[in-house]
């Protein structure tokens, strides 16, 4: 996983919604040892909620083998 504070639709900085954790069973099955903590962020350009842990694509390749 990796972690960017930056919109992934406009790339415009978002300001702090709320603090999140990855899920567990999600950070077992990309092999991530322990909790990933994240931030939900608002986008005050655009308006998009996102995450600021970003699933790579082995991550994904890991949760969909």
């Amino acid at each position: 996983m990796k972690r960017s504070s930056d919109c992934p639709s406009c790339g415009a900085g978002g300001e702090l919604a709320a603090h999140a954790v990855v899920a567990p069973w999600a950070c077992e099955l990309m092999g991530v040892d322990g909790l990933e903590s994240s931030e939900l962020m608002d986008c005050p350009q655009c308006g998009l909620s996102y995450f600021t842990q970003r699933y790579e694509d082995h991550d994904m390749a890991g949760l969909y083998s």
